[in-house]
C-alpha cells in the first residue's frame, strides 16, 4: 500500500485554499488512474480539496485511492443505502470533515483512515451512522487537532484502534479524543485505542451526553480515562463478545453495566482507578450462591449503597459482603439468592424490549 512520506505534504492539504464544495459520486465506473471532475464524474481532472465523496454503488473500489499525485483532500465521505455492503480498500483517505452512513447501511473501510481538519474551516468531525447501519473500521484511524464524534443509532465497529500518522509526526496531538455520543461503539479484541505516543494514560474517551445514549460493548481496551455520562446515558456491556479492559473509569454521574454470566466471571478491568456514583447493574445467566469477580481494579472510589440491581428475580445473597457486593483487594464480586430460570429470563428480556421500546414511542 503506498502511503505519504512526510507531514509536511499532509500540512500542504490542509492549507488549501480551493473549496469547491462539489458532490463527487463513485459509481463504480471509470479508471482507477482517472480523477473525479468538477461536476462529479470519474475522469481524469479536478481539484478535490472541500468536495463531499458520495458511494452511490456496492462495488469496491480496489486501486481507485492508490494514485495520490494529486492528494484526495475530501470534505467528508457519504456511502448511500444503495452502497450498502461497500468494501473501501485502497489509499488513505484524507477528510476535512465527517463520514455519514445511510441507515440500514453495512459499509467497511478496510484502508488506514486519516482526518486532517483545521478548526476553523471545518468546525465537526464525525462518524455518524444511522439507525441499523454499521460502519466497521478494519484499519487503523487518526484525527489531526481534534476529537472526533461518533453519532446516530447505528453501531461503529473499530477493529484495530488510532495511531499517528506515519506513526511519529502527529504523536502528541489530540488524536486519541473520543466523544462516543449515541449509538452502539463495538470494539473487536485486538482493538486498541490510546493515546498516540503509546502512553495512554491520559486519553481522554466519553461514553454518552446528557440527552444521548451511548453504549460500549465487545473487547480490546481503552488505554486512559473512561468518562459517562449518567446511569441512563452510559452503557458498558461484558461479556459474550469479550471482555473490556479500560484503564481507568469515572462514573461519577452514574453507569448502567450489563454482565453476562453464561460462561462465568467477565471481568471489566483496569491498571487505574474505578470511581462512580450510582451504578446499575443488569445480568443474564449465572447460579445461585456462585460468586462472580465483575471488576478488577487498582483502587475503588463507589459506595456500595449506591449499586442498584437492575434485573428482575434476580436476588441478591444479602449475607454475602454488603447487601451481596463486595470489594475483596482488586475485586469487586456478587453472589445471588436466586437468579430466574432460563426460560424465564428469556421471557423477561423480552418484556423489557417491549417495555422499553413503548416507551420511546409514548415520548
Amino acid at each position: 500500500m503506498h502511503k505519504l512520506s512526510s507531514f509536511g505534504l499532509a500540512l500542504a492539504f490542509l492549507s488549501s485554499a480551493s473549496l469547491q464544495a462539489a458532490d463527487r459520486y463513485w459509481t463504480g465506473e471509470g479508471s482507477a488512474a482517472g480523477r473525479f471532475d468538477s461536476v462529479g464524474n470519474y475522469t481524469g481532472s479536478g481539484s478535490l480539496s472541500g468536495d463531499h465523496l458520495i458511494f452511490d454503488t456496492a462495488k469496491d473500489t480496489g486501486a481507485l485511492f492508490n494514485d495520490n499525485s494529486g492528494g484526495f483532500n475530501f470534505h467528508s465521505l457519504s456511502i448511500t443505502a444503495n452502497a450498502s455492503g461497500f468494501n473501501l480498500t485502497g489509499y488513505y483517505l484524507l477528510f476535512k470533515g465527517k463520514i455519514d452512513v445511510a441507515a440500514n447501511t453495512q459499509a467497511t473501510i478496510a484502508t488506514d483512515l486519516y482526518i486532517y481538519t483545521d478548526n476553523i474551516t471545518y468546525p465537526t468531525r464525525e462518524l455518524n451512522v444511522g439507525a441499523n447501519g454499521t460502519l466497521t473500521l478494519d484499519g487503523y484511524y487518526g484525527f489531526y487537532q481534534t476529537p472526533v464524534y461518533k453519532k446516530g443509532a447505528g453501531t461503529l465497529v473499530i477493529n484495530k484502534g488510532n495511531k499517528g500518522f506515519g506513526e511519529t509526526s502527529l504523536r502528541n496531538t489530540e488524536l486519541a479524543v473520543h466523544h462516543f455520543q449515541e449509538g452502539t461503539i463495538l470494539l473487536g479484541d485486538e482493538a486498541i485505542l490510546q493515546r498516540t505516543n503509546g502512553t495512554g494514560a491520559t486519553l481522554p474517551v466519553f461514553l454518552g451526553t446528557s440527552t444521548s445514549t451511548a453504549k460500549l460493548t465487545g473487547g480490546g481496551s481503552i488505554r486512559g480515562i473512561l468518562t459517562t455520562a449518567g446511569v441512563e446515558r452510559s452503557i458498558i456491556e461484558v461479556g459474550g463478545d469479550g471482555s473490556l479492559a479500560i484503564a481507568t473509569i469515572n462514573a461519577s454521574a452514574g453507569l448502567t453495566l450489563n454482565f453476562d454470566l453464561e460462561l462465568g466471571s467477565h471481568l471489566l478491568s483496569g491498571v487505574g482507578s474505578f470511581t462512580a456514583g450510582d451504578v446499575a447493574f443488569n445480568f443474564t445467566g449465572g447460579e445461585a450462591a456462585t460468586t462472580y469477580t465483575l471488576l478488577n481494579y487498582a483502587s475503588y472510589s463507589v459506595d456500595l449503597a449506591n449499586f442498584t440491581l437492575a434485573s428482575p428475580q434476580y436476588t441478591l445473597d444479602q449475607s454475602f459482603g454488603t447487601g451481596g457486593w463486595q470489594i475483596v483487594g482488586n475485586d469487586l464480586q456478587v453472589r445471588f439468592e436466586a437468579v430466574p430460570e432460563p426460560t424465564a429470563l428469556a421471557l423477561l428480556s423480552a418484556g423489557a424490549f417491549l417495555g422499553l421500546a413503548l416507551r420511546r414511542r409514548s415520548r
